[in-house]
Parts: C-alpha cells; sequence; structure tokens
C-alpha cells in the first residue's frame, strides 16, 4: 500500500518545510517526551486508527505542534496575560496546523491521491500535557485515500 507512504511522507516535507517548524517525528509521544530542547519547535504525527470503506482507506490522523514555555522574571502585573509566552505558542502552532491543513486541502499536497474528509479538522490548546514544559495544539483529522489492493 504505497498511498500511506506517500501520505506520510508528503506530511512530512510539508511540515519540515514550514519555517515555524524545527523538528518533525512520527508515532508514538513516547518519543517526543523529554526531548532535547533545540528540538522545538516540534511537529509530531500519529496515525490513530483507520477503516476500509469499499474503494477507499479512511486514516484518522492527529498533529501535535508544541513548543517550550518561556516564562519572565518581571513582576506579573496582568493575570490575564500571565508570566509566559503560551498565548504565543498557541498562535504559533495553530497557525502550523492551519498551513499544514490547508496545504493538504488545496496547496501542494491537494495532487497526491488522498483527499481530506468533509474538508473539516478539529484542533484544541493544551498546556502541561507533556513533561516538558510545552505548550500547543493538536489538530485531528481524516484522511481518504484509494483501496489499491487487488483481489486475488
Amino acid at each position: 500500500m504505497k498511498g500511506y507512504y506517500d501520505f506520510t511522507k508528503a506530511l512530512h516535507d510539508s511540515l519540515i518545510s514550514d519555517p515555524l517548524v524545527n523538528q518533525v517525528t512520527k508515532g508514538s509521544l513516547d518519543k517526543i517526551t523529554n526531548a532535547k530542547k533545540d528540538m522545538y519547535p516540534l511537529a509530531h504525527v500519529m496515525i490513530d486508527n483507520g477503516t476500509f470503506e469499499s474503494n477507499t482507506i479512511k486514516f484518522s490522523v492527529s498533529l501535535v505542534v508544541m513548543d517550550i514555555v518561556d516564562y519572565t522574571k518581571e513582576d506579573l502585573t496582568q493575570l490575564y496575560f500571565g508570566n509566559n509566552n503560551e498565548d504565543d505558542i498557541h498562535n504559533q502552532t495553530l497557525m502550523i496546523c492551519q498551513r499544514a491543513f490547508e496545504d493538504m486541502r488545496r496547496g501542494n499536497m491537494s495532487d497526491l491521491l488522498f483527499s481530506i474528509e468533509s474538508d473539516t479538522a478539529s484542533f484544541e490548546f493544551f498546556v502541561d500535557r507533556f513533561t516538558d514544559d510545552v505548550a500547543g495544539c493538536t489538530m485531528t483529522f481524516d484522511v481518504v485515500m484509494p483501496n489499491e489492493m487487488t483481489i486475488c
């Protein structure tokens, strides 16, 4: 099934070409805990599950984009904004997810043999999800590709 390889390579290439992404990883989240600080901002791809549907295969994909939270030593003057860069990270990681999604939907990756199911993706911001002090955005979407398996 070459479609899986084509998709994961195209997604990697799209993410690593983003000027805000320093490293792209794939697989279990265990791979990125206690990652080296120079790996961030990091995009991590997980193929969660899939289904066979007649002539197609559908994959559920999660893209986790994160960066290290930095704290200022200045006195906290406004509780709303806090003393760290979490808002900046949420904005930056959301833009990375959005660029990747639009690249799949109607950009360079849209010419390949897969498509985004229903042209929608959901996203969720996070803070303190991992052992490193990181924040970011997780985007989840479905990809559909032709089922190229032949019947013997």
